[in-house]
């Protein structure tokens, strides 16, 4: 492969935070209870329903 072609994935989580089944808020288990709260201030409901909007996702369905 070409150097110029080569990709390097860094992965800065602790082995534990590896092991998560989910990707904690902005990366850090400790934001956690500031997500909600930073998400209202910036007004990114708006932004969330938008693109549920956007894909058509309906009542009852889910989205992985």
């Amino acid at each position: 492969m070409a150097a110029s072609k080569r990709v390097r994935i860094l992965d800065h989580r602790t082995p534990q935070d590896r092991d998560r089944p989910f990707l904690p808020g902005a990366g850090k288990t400790w934001l956690l209870p500031f997500y909600d709260l930073f998400s209202g201030v910036a007004g990114v409901r708006a932004l969330h329903e938008r693109a549920v909007e956007l894909a058509g996702v309906r009542p009852g369905q889910s989205v992985v």
